[in-house]
């Protein structure tokens, strides 16, 4: 669902058959539930069109809000509108009168990507951890190519466009939800919300015409399945009602391998590489003791011990937990922030990257997507890169800044091999390592 045009001909090369955006103030005629028009409404302040450069083309899809603080607005879309532009550029429908870079936050192999844009906020939208049932009224909200085309270039005049349908299947196995509204090139990214509470099922992905090109099959990845990329991010997602991410409840899984404040101390990580964390830092106030430095250090000790027996299966979930929890508990003291704890949240974060690197060794040696796992991985660094004291000889900031030079170090010696030049050539990626003294 991806529209692929040279530069500066978008308006001529966006070519093809014209869609029929719902009228949304027309939707009982058309059988929408009443209060459509009023989500689509609060849905659209949160979409983003969204280009990345493909040698001599740009491809064009959605994106939508997820998260906002800290100054970051973070915005989920498809990995296959992103490519392998390390850089996409944004235009948010809250403010079309420019156009930004952004950063790639997260990878997922499932198709989605977490787009960071600084310096700028925006609406988050609320995600269901449940599947809609068949037969739902669901609406997507997205920029099809006819809305780039009628635009003709110009900013002001784009307008994401609106369609309704219903929830058609649900597999068992499927990430997928398959679904009946009208869906165009340009759409992948949009979301697949519910027409009458605005919660998000779903991550528009696929339309599939099937040989005949007679009927068209439209495919969104379901919330359920991006949750546990999602908590990996830095977006801080919302759910709706008793699904909210944080904080962990004490009996939930991920939080059931993370030991309380009676854990022992952590030993060494295994690795001379790999540097263990001794902080200074006080623990945040959790009722649910998730959040223990000392706990999430013993299952990275953990994850990287399975590796060293070649168990990667355990340390890929070991990792993914401890980045799941690690992610959630450094935004609770998010830097930098009025009541910020700095060292805390420097703690977590590195946490966050060993566990990172733990994972992208498992993941190359089970010949995974070792590309997106390496470029998660030095978004964990350079996100640290931004914190204030990273340069301090104090305690943890010394000890973490080691942790970073080895993602930093290694991934600089795989500049030269293709697939992995845009995501090391990035430019976060490139200053993070002059500022570490990385070359």
């Amino acid at each position: 669902m991806l529209k692929r045009v040279f530069r500066g001909v978008i308006g001529a090369a966006l070519s093809g058959a014209l869609i029929c955006s719902i009228p949304v103030g027309e939707a009982n005629a058309q059988g929408v539930p009443p209060n459509a028009a009023a989500i689509y409404a609060r849905i659209q302040p949160s979409l983003a069109l969204v280009a990345a450069r493909d040698g001599k083309y740009i491809a064009f899809g959605t994106a939508f809000c997820i998260g906002s603080h800290g100054g970051v607005a973070y915005f989920l879309t498809n990995q296959h509108v992103v490519g392998s532009d390390p850089a996409p550029t944004v235009v948010l429908e809250s403010d079309r009168t420019t156009s930004q870079r952004v950063r790639v936050d997260r990878v997922s192999t499932l198709d989605a990507v977490v787009l960071a844009v600084q310096d700028a906020t925006c609406q988050p939208l609320t995600l269901s951890k449940s599947l809609p049932a068949v037969g739902t009224e669901i609406g997507i909200a997205g920029y099809p190519s006819v809305q780039l085309s009628l635009a003709s270039g110009d900013l002001q005049k784009l307008s994401p466009s609106f369609h309704a349908g219903s929830v058609s299947a649900l597999s068992a196995g499927d990430p997928q939800i398959e679904y009946d509204a009208q869906t165009d090139h340009g759409n992948s990214g949009s979301p697949m919300f519910d027409l009458r509470t605005g919660i998000v099922y779903g991550l528009v992905r696929l339309v599939s015409t099937g040989s005949t090109k007679a009927l068209q099959n439209n495919f969104a990845i379901s919330v359920p399945e991006l949750a546990s990329f999602l908590d990996n991010s830095h977006a801080g997602v919302a759910y709706s009602s008793s699904q909210q991410s944080l904080p962990l409840a004490p009996g939930s899984a991920a939080a059931s391998v993370i030991l309380n404040g009676a854990a022992p101390a952590a030993a060494p990580i295994g690795s001379n590489t790999q540097p263990r964390i001794v902080s200074t830092a006080p623990n945040p106030p959790v009722a649910d003791n998730s959040c223990v430095a000392s706990g999430l250090s013993a299952t990275v000790s953990k994850s990287a011990a399975h590796l060293e027996a070649s168990d990667y299966a355990s340390t890929i979930s070991d990792s993914r937990a401890v980045i799941e929890v690690a992610s959630q508990c450094a935004q609770r003291f998010y830097c930098p922030g009025a009541s910020c704890d700095e060292a805390y949240y420097t703690v977590m974060m590195g946490l966050e990257l060993m566990a990172q690197q733990n994972l992208r060794t498992a993941t190359a040696r089970t010949n995974g997507d070792i590309v997106n796992a390496t470029r998660n991985e030095l978004s964990s660094a350079t996100t640290l890169c931004a914190v204030p004291g990273i340069l301090s000889d104090q305690q943890p900031y010394s000890a973490i800044r080691e942790i970073m030079k080895v993602s930093l170090k290694l991934s600089l010696t795989m500049r030269a091999v293709g697939p992995y030049r845009s995501v090391v050539d990035a430019p976060d990626v490139r200053a993070c390592a002059a500022k570490l003294g990385v070359y």
